[in-house]
């Protein structure tokens, strides 16, 4: 991926996000790393969002923390993926 790629991609988000949540408010990033963490990551760092960062659910053991991060940064969105979405769904049901 290029700069120009990935600006473009960050400035889309971007948008997104604005459309959703105001400059200031938190977006818990559950992501693996990789290009779709760095895109939202730069996505929030434009929008002017506070981005937490967190690994996506993998065991019970850490059953709730997700949960409690989420409440912690009074999250206004959850930016995460498709193979990621049903351990965070479970995590915040």
């Amino acid at each position: 991926m290029s700069y120009g790629s990935l600006d473009q991609r960050a400035r889309t988000l971007a948008a997104f996000l604005l459309d959703r949540a105001r400059p200031g408010e938190s977006v818990l990033i559950v992501l693996q790393p990789g290009l779709g963490y760095i895109v939202a990551l730069f996505a929030c760092f434009y929008a002017r969002l506070v981005a937490v960062p967190s690994f996506p659910p993998r065991a019970r053991r850490l059953a709730g923390t997700l949960s409690a991060i989420g409440r912690d940064c009074n999250a206004a969105l959850i930016l995460t993926d498709a193979s990621s979405e049903p351990g965070v769904a479970a995590q915040l049901n």
